[in-house]
C-alpha cells in the first residue's frame, strides 16, 4: 500500500521522541517536587535547631532551674511562616550538674508535626 503525494504525518522514529521527551519532562518535574519539598522540612529543621540552640546559649549564661525559657509563647516565635513553641527545663542531679532540655516543636507546612530536642550537661548546681 502507498502513500498518496502530499500526504503528511508523524513517523514512527518522530513519535517515539516526542514521546521520550514527555516522559523526561514529567520525570524532572517529580525531581523537582520532591526537592522542593525536602528543601522546606530542612529550613524548618534547621530553624528549629536554631531556635533550640539559642535557648540552651541563655540557659548557659544563668542559673536557673525548673521550667524556665525566655523566647516566649509559639506565636512570638513566627519564622517563615510557621509557628515554633519553645519550653525548657533544668534539672539538677547530685553530682553538681544541671541538665538542661530544650524542645522546640512545630506544625509543618504539609501538616505533620516536627519537633527538636536538644539536651545538654551544665556544670554548676
Amino acid at each position: 500500500m502507498t502513500g498518496r503525494k502530499g500526504e503528511r504525518g508523524l513517523l514512527l522514529t518522530e513519535t517515539l521522541v516526542l514521546s521520550l521527551l514527555t516522559v523526561l519532562a514529567a520525570v524532572a518535574f517529580g525531581v523537582y517536587a520532591v526537592v522542593y519539598k525536602g528543601t522546606a522540612s530542612s529550613r524548618e529543621t534547621i530553624c528549629a535547631d536554631y531556635l533550640a540552640r539559642e535557648e540552651l546559649a541563655y540557659l548557659e549564661a544563668g542559673d536557673f532551674s525548673g521550667s524556665c525559657g525566655w523566647l516566649g509563647p509559639a506565636g512570638e516565635n513566627q519564622q517563615n511562616g510557621v509557628n515554633y513553641s519553645v519550653t525548657a527545663e533544668i534539672t539538677a542531679d547530685a553530682f553538681g550538674t544541671r541538665r538542661a532540655e530544650v524542645r522546640v516543636s512545630w506544625r509543618r507546612k504539609d501538616g505533620r508535626l516536627g519537633e527538636r530536642i536538644l539536651i545538654r550537661l551544665l556544670e554548676g548546681a
